[in-house]
């Protein structure tokens, strides 16, 4: 799976992008040598929608644990 916790981040500074193909999506990564500053070959990892949406409905899970947590964690603090 990509790793797509800087999209954000690096789409704003024009580091990746999502390209699409007949048969595929993937985001491409602009690469630089550390040292030179070079432009190096982009780096590039597939990724499908379903990939996408089952990271989401892990996510969801997660958050709707913790706000079950919260919300007794709320209703004890109230009644102490």
């Amino acid at each position: 799976m990509i790793d797509i916790n800087k999209y954000k981040e690096l789409k704003e500074k024009d580091a990746v992008e999502i390209i699409r193909t007949e048969n595929t999506s993937a985001l491409s990564y602009k690469k630089f040598d550390s040292a030179t500053g070079e432009r190096l070959a982009n780096e590039v990892n597939g990724f499908t929608i379903d990939e996408l949406n089952a990271r989401k409905a892990e996510l969801q899970a997660e958050i709707d644990e913790i706000d079950l947590f919260i919300k007794d964690y709320t209703d004890i603090s109230i009644s102490s």
